[in-house]
């Protein structure tokens, strides 16, 4: 997975998520995944995405998102894999 995903800030144009709830919910409602980031020396993880409607947080906050559950799953279960080959990765180039 991480493998054809691109380790950089993708696109001036890609929205950044950190939160991987927020992620998995971009990624259930057909957002494009164009990058992942990991900030040097921390646990923190970034997400990019393209075609995000520009009120998507606003939206969630206010509740007019509503997602099916197996997407919803998909999703997260997506976001873990990729947090899970950061890591992993991360534990091979601190050796």
């Amino acid at each position: 997975m991480l493998s054809s995903m691109t380790m950089t800030n993708a696109s001036d144009r890609s929205t950044p998520l950190t939160d991987p709830r927020l992620s998995a919910v971009a990624l259930a409602i057909g957002a494009t995944l164009v990058g992942v980031q990991q900030e040097a020396g921390r646990d923190r993880v970034t997400f990019f995405f393209k075609d995000l409607p520009n009120t998507f947080l606003e939206d969630i906050v206010n509740g007019h998102t509503t997602i099916a559950a197996r997407d919803m799953i998909a999703g997260l279960e997506h976001v873990t894999a990729l947090l899970a080959q950061v890591r992993a990765r991360r534990g091979r180039e601190s050796r």
